[in-house]
């Protein structure tokens, strides 16, 4: 069955809209531009640049998420382990 990229375009804005993703948006939006809702009102310029931005924010993601991963792991290993 093929999916066309219309029905791929349509979920993929109805996921973005959904109550879960949708009050991630601003932090994420503020995050990347280095600079909040109250320093926009104030005119003051952002910190850093989107570039440096993004990468902090992948890199932080990144290192949560391969930390849960390889507790993971050790937990798994630590309970075949045991029930040898």
């Amino acid at each position: 069955m093929q999916v066309s990229i219309l029905y791929a375009f349509v979920a993929g804005i109805i996921s973005f809209l959904s109550p879960c993703v949708l009050p991630l948006v601003p932090g994420y939006v503020s995050m990347l531009s280095g600079i909040g809702v109250e320093q926009l009102r104030a005119g003051q310029p952002a910190r850093n640049s989107l570039f440096a931005s993004s990468l902090a924010f992948v890199a932080g993601f990144s290192v949560v998420f391969i930390s849960f991963g390889l507790r993971q792991v050790w937990w798994a290993s630590f309970c075949c382990s045991i029930s040898r």
